[in-house]
């Protein structure tokens, strides 16, 4: 403070009766009582809630992942994870999942509360695989040609094509093509198709993260063994 002497002061102090004291600096007066004390921070209940996911991106199958929450409120709020079946996940302000796979995917719904009320939020989580063929045989045909199925798996669900000796097999009189979804993931195909012993036969399934194939060849038995 400078060092103003008696007479500079511009300021005066008094006290009543009750010890009470008052300063005066200009036009601007305080009560010596107030001096200090702080406002009380308003109570309310959770607003601006908000739900990440971390790290951002593509969450890809086997890898760690996790889910945060955060909203503005007082008294303190407290968190809760549901899935979207209502199952309850856990509690507090994140849900981490260590390894991840399809059965992850889904919505998940953050709740806030504290003794003023609640808000709900929600985030989608996508678990992404590239294709992976896990099965594939071939048999021969009473009619001379040989049937084939191949299966594979991703997400998304790969797409999936067969080649003859390098060339699309589209479905005509010579072949035929049926396919069937197998869960969330899979794709089943089968074949059936005359072929040479020269030929060979291409399961390739493709999405955005990648492909897969396998090669079936024909044998003098007249059954298919398959190659990678």
């Amino acid at each position: 403070m400078p060092g103003w002497s008696q007479e500079e002061k511009p300021g005066w102090c008094e006290t009543g009766q009750g010890g009470e004291g008052k300063l005066k600096f200009g036009e601007v007066e305080w009560n010596q009582e107030k001096v200090g004390q702080k406002r009380e921070k308003k109570q309310d209940a959770p607003k601006n809630l908000s739900v990440s996911v971390s790290p951002s991106g593509l969450v890809m199958w086997g890898s760690p992942v996790s889910l945060n929450c955060s909203s503005d409120g007082n008294p303190a709020v407290n968190y809760t994870w549901y899935r979207e079946n209502g199952e309850q996940m856990e509690t507090g302000p994140s849900l981490t999942i260590t390894e991840t796979d399809d059965t992850h995917s889904g919505l998940y719904y953050c709740r806030a509360q504290n003794q003023h009320g609640a808000q709900n939020s929600s985030v989608q989580l996508d678990v992404q695989d590239a294709p992976q063929t896990l099965f594939f045989h071939c048999n021969s045909s009473s009619e001379g040609g040989i049937v084939c199925v191949c299966e594979v798996h991703g997400r998304p669900v790969p797409k999936l094509e067969w080649h003859l000796s390098g060339e699309a097999v589209p479905p005509s009189e010579n072949s035929s093509i049926r396919e069937e979804f197998v869960g969330r993931t899979g794709l089943r195909s089968f074949i059936s198709i005359h072929q040479s012993r020269t030929d060979t036969l291409q399961c390739i399934s493709t999405n955005r993260l990648g492909s897969t194939s396998k090669l079936f060849y024909p044998v003098p038995t007249h059954h298919c063994s398959s190659a990678g």
